[in-house]
């Protein structure tokens, strides 16, 4: 019960010192060019539907003659296809569940979409969350509870996974998946089976 409490306390902790950073605004530095190619995705899978480029993210913003129309092809746009397109899906649809009313016209107007930073951020400080908690029961595991705790407080205030916690990007969503199979690894490992 006690261990329970501290989990609890920690990740609660872990949550307020990432909630004032997943309200603000982008910066103009890693934060703001990452949230921005997510934003960017977002605006154009409202703009060219999401199989236009089989879910893979266009990252273009100054649109070419006729695109609305379907008159270009996804050699005239830059396609961003070197990671799997889920994370921006993700992206999108938290935008377009939770932005703010009117971010999907505002291409419409030539500007960019006003207030998406909490929306975009939220899902990938959920994925962030999950990966402490999980990290939390991959140590104690391992190595028990206290060193659990431990484990789970350096990693909850430490500079930086305060940093990427709400940062729109995929490590966020990589980590609990690391996690996942971290803990599968260890649970064949420690009882193993014969197939």
């Amino acid at each position: 019960m006690l261990e329970r409490a501290g989990v609890f306390v920690l990740l609660l902790a872990a949550i307020v010192l990432r909630a004032r950073q997943a309200a603000a605004g982008f910066d103009r530095e890693f934060d703001g060019h990452q949230g921005a190619i997510f934003a960017i995705a977002a605006v154009n899978y409202e703009r060219f539907g999401v199989g236009r480029f089989h879910g893979y993210p266009a990252l273009i913003v100054d649109v070419p003659e006729g695109a609305e129309q379907g008159e270009f092809d996804s050699g005239d746009a830059l396609v961003y296809a070197n990671h799997p397109p889920l994370v921006p899906l993700l992206a999108w649809s938290f935008v377009n569940l939770l932005g703010p009313r009117g971010w999907n016209d505002a291409w419409r107007e030539a500007r960019a979409p006003d207030g998406v930073e909490l929306a975009l951020r939220l899902p990938f400080l959920a994925l962030h969350l999950l990966w402490l908690w999980l990290f939390h029961g991959l140590v104690r595991k391992c190595a028990g509870s206290g060193v659990a705790l431990t484990a789970l407080a350096v990693a909850a205030f430490s500079p930086v996974t305060v940093l990427y916690g709400s940062l729109v990007n995929y490590e966020n969503a990589a980590l609990p998946c690391i996690m996942i199979a971290l803990h599968a690894y260890v649970s064949g490992w420690r009882q193993p089976r014969r197939v």
